[in-house]
């Protein structure tokens, strides 16, 4: 599958830190373009968890940005003839994020409209007995007939943020419905030895295909987007699917401050002591979760050594050696390290820690 589906990724990646930064002329360009030149009509196969983090991820964030700017501008207006004191909590000074072609603010949810176009285009991944998506879709013309069937647990198990958002959006349950088949049907499939899920499983018989169980390559964002569905959603049972899943791991995976990756049937270590990159998106996720400040410190400062000592965090690192595995030296520029960092540092208390992860970061 092509990953980047040739769908202008970067610039729909763009629109998030584009509003950050306020950069609103930018911004609008770039809506603007996407609502007259993107298409999805594409004969093309790609990869469906990429497209659903990536470019729907980006349609939804942006959609949403407009219109909460579009509100504040709204409640603003209404504070100018309100006699209550306009210094408080007021929206006096914001202004608008988005400009159309016309040079107004009217914006006709096209960020929206696409979102959905997408999102339709990637369900058919979702046909399936078991619930699983595929890992590949053609954007015109469904699963490919020679699709494999097995793929990884983070890739059937992270939708549920932007396709349960759609369903609220666009007011069709059918994308909220779809994402959260797929988490239920990853539970299900669970090893009832180790209670934990592996890497790659086989979507047609729910059999885990390799059994490798961690928190790292393969199978972390399906941690991270249980526990924020369950939020976002405010669903208990997500919630203690992912306490569950937590516990087992500090019961079988954690060697501290590492965690190690086990056969999911046996809980016997699978490979030396290693720690891939990936998994530097735990600390943040276990302080967000559970509060736990002692066992998120230990190994973020830990993965922090690793990052102080080698300059970057490549993919997977020996931590016998303290060296890269061959082949896997490269450093993609992956986010986990920092959010960790950016969820430590909000989650802890306002003290002395503060002043410590800012220079961190």
């Amino acid at each position: 599958a092509d990953t980047f589906g040739a769908y202008s990724l970067t610039l729909i990646e763009s629109l998030g830190t584009l509003a950050l930064l306020n950069q609103t002329q930018e911004f609008s360009w770039a809506v603007n373009t996407l609502i007259s030149n993107l298409s999805f009509a594409k004969d093309i196969p790609v990869s469906v968890f990429e497209t659903n983090i990536r470019v729907l991820a980006g349609l939804i964030s942006g959609h949403l940005l407009i219109v909460d700017s579009i509100q504040s501008n709204s409640d603003a207006t209404l504070n100018l003839n309100s006699t209550s004191n306009p210094n408080s909590n007021s929206t006096l000074n914001s202004s608008p994020l988005y400009y159309n072609e016309n040079g107004t603010t009217t914006y006709s949810n096209g960020l929206l409209h696409l979102a959905i176009d997408l999102a339709d285009r990637l369900l058919p991944a979702f046909n399936t007995s078991s619930s699983l998506p595929f890992g590949t879709v053609n954007l015109i013309s469904g699963v490919p007939p020679n699709e494999i069937d097995v793929t990884s647990t983070a890739s059937c198990g992270s939708f549920l943020l932007e396709f349960g958002l759609l369903s609220k959006l666009s007011l069709d349950p059918k994308y909220f419905i779809s994402a959260y088949r797929a988490l239920n049907a990853l539970y299900r499939s669970r090893s009832q030895t180790t209670f934990l899920v592996a890497s790659h499983i086989n979507i047609t018989s729910s059999q885990w295909k390799w059994p490798e169980s961690g928190v790292g390559n393969s199978i972390d964002s399906y941690y991270e987007y249980l526990f924020k569905s369950a939020v976002t959603f405010g669903d208990s049972f997500l919630l203690s699917h992912f306490y569950s899943f937590y516990d087992q791991s500090l019961s079988v995976l954690h060697r501290p401050p590492w965690y190690i990756t086990v056969d999911v049937n046996t809980g016997v270590p699978t490979t030396p002591l290693v720690f891939d990159s990936l998994q530097a998106f735990w600390p943040g996720l276990q302080i967000s979760a559970t509060g736990h400040h002692s066992l998120s410190f230990s190994t973020f400062f830990s993965t922090h050594s690793l990052f102080r000592s080698l300059g970057i965090l490549p993919e997977t690192i020996s931590l016998l050696s303290w060296t890269p595995l061959p082949g896997r030296t490269s450093y993609p520029l992956r986010p986990e390290h920092i959010e960790s960092l950016y969820y430590l540092s909000l989650l802890c208390t306002r003290s002395t820690a503060d002043p410590l992860f800012y220079s961190l970061s």
